[in-house]
């Protein structure tokens, strides 16, 4: 299974229609089937399930065979999901709308419904997967894998989507001597188009995998009753869907879905997992030394009168044709270095392949350096963050403008900004001095800089000014610009 991503899906192959959400159609397509696959060999990697079993390989008489001995996991796959999300995530997000009333009113609805630690759930799953979707309603959001979900394109634009479509499997609960059987029974399907949202139950013959879909039934879902011809939901909202997909990593191959951050780099990582697993598999063998002993010790059969070597803790002596009774212990020199300098060669590739370099992965850094320089030691890592921030963003701020138009929050996408400060944040004292030096220095309004190193808008600039203004009038506080 490592080649799983040389599986022959195509993922030019997109569903460009709804016609299959019919009785008697198999669900999902052979093209959504085919994604699933990777989907699920992607999260294997990230939770470790793909070395489980695993054996490694030697070359006996020419021919590849299994040893008995399994593949260590190193556990690297999450490690890079998880810096990912440190580094992303790390510090406090800003967002603005461009008016500062309206500001704090977005800001107590986002940490009201906790909507920023949905969407970094969702942000995670994309890292691992390529793609992950969200589900946006009154009350905040949800994150969910792209196994439960796919998107139908405009056949005559590859770019614009037409709508989602969500699936979750219904399950008949019996009791049996066995314990509880959970049997798929039915299935609930949304379509998430501008405008409205769809939702369907068919009686349905399959897995988590796939299935055929039955006769479309009336069916009780939660707290409401879902007709069987289906039902509409209308959000009043004509230019946003309530669900959207988080891609990262698009390429024109991958074409509207994006690559997991686990594929380029899981080949290196298998090799230096055989590599550390072959030498631990060597060591071990090697861990209980063989015991020589003198021709003394050697046995001898009354009826046959035949020698034989005598077993002491159930180990084999070895004839060592010595008169003398002291026995000795064959040791082994195991000569590992060359493995181990392949095994570091592989390390320095892998953290060339993450572009988030040695640094930031391990943590190892010498002597006691400044911020400044820390920031330089991993801007590959920044770099990297901000690139597939970029390429989710426009969807994250969909999630957040459907969120506020839910809540009567009137405002245009196109006001929403949201800045997420990758990268280590210098402390309070050091921006202020830098704020003050180039203040003195006339490179930048005091409105820019406020909102280079502080986050604030133009009306939160301008509002700030405005109290400074007034405290200064009133003698409530010494003369100052408000930059320091």
């Amino acid at each position: 299974m490592n080649n799983i991503y040389n599986y022959s899906s195509n993922n030019a192959n997109y569903d460009t229609d709804f016609g299959n959400l019919r009785e008697g159609c198999i669900f999902p397509s052979y093209n959504v089937q085919s994604r699933n696959i990777k989907y699920g060999y992607s999260m294997k990697l990230y939770n470790g399930d793909y070395a489980k079993n695993k054996l490694l390989v030697a070359m006996v008489d020419g021919q590849p065979q299994p040893i008995n001995y399994k593949v260590l996991p190193t556990f690297k796959f999450e490690t890079v999901i998880n810096k990912l999300d440190s580094l992303m995530f790390g510090n406090e997000a800003i967002i603005t709308t461009g008016d500062l009333e309206r500001d704090k009113e977005v800001r107590r609805l986002v940490d009201r419904t906790h909507w920023l630690k949905d969407v970094r759930e969702a942000v995670k799953l994309a890292e691992i997967y390529g793609d992950s979707y969200i589900k946006t309603g009154r009350f905040g959001v949800s994150a969910f894998s792209p196994r439960y979900a796919y998107k139908v394109i405009d056949i005559s634009d590859k770019t614009k989507v037409v709508g989602y479509v969500l699936h979750e499997i219904l399950y008949d609960t019996r009791k049996s001597m066995y314990g509880v059987d959970y049997t798929p029974s039915h299935i609930r399907i949304l379509i998430s188009c501008k405008g409205f949202d769809y939702e369907r139950v068919f009686e349905y013959n399959g897995d988590n995998l796939r299935g055929t879909l039955g006769k479309p039934v009336r069916y009780k879902y939660k707290d409401r009753w879902i007709p069987r011809k289906g039902r509409y939901y209308w959000t009043g909202i004509d230019d946003c869907e309530t669900v959207q997909c988080l891609s990262v990593n698009v390429t024109k191959t991958q074409g509207v879905y994006g690559t997991s951050a686990l594929q380029p780099i899981a080949p290196i990582v298998f090799a230096i997992e055989n590599r550390l697993s072959t030498e631990n598999y060597v060591v071990d063998n090697h861990g209980k030394p063989l015991m020589l002993v003198s021709q003394q010790l050697m046995g001898t059969n009354e009826n046959t009168g035949e020698y034989y070597l005598k077993v002491i803790d159930n180990k084999y002596i070895i004839n060592k044709g010595l008169d003398d009774n002291k026995p000795e212990y064959l040791t082994w020199d195991g000569k590992l270095e060359n493995s181990k300098i392949i095994r570091d060669d592989l390390l320095e590739e892998f953290y060339s392949l993450t572009e988030m370099g040695k640094t930031f992965l391990s943590g190892e850094y010498k002597g006691n350096i400044s911020e400044e320089s820390l920031n330089n030691l991993i801007k590959g890592a920044i770099d990297r963050g901000v690139r597939d921030l970029n390429d989710l963003w426009y969807d994250i701020a969909r999630s957040l403008y459907m969120l506020c138009r839910l809540n009567n929050i009137d405002v245009n996408i196109e006001d929403i900004n949201i800045n997420f400060n990758i990268g280590r944040v210098d402390d309070t004292k050091q921006i202020s001095e830098i704020c003050e030096t180039l203040d003195k220095m006339k490179l930048f309004s005091k409105e820019t800089l406020l909102n280079k190193f502080w986050g604030y808008s133009s009306e939160d600039a301008q509002a700030e000014f405005e109290r400074i203004a007034k405290e200064q009038i009133g003698g409530t506080c010494n003369e100052s610009d408000g930059l320091a």
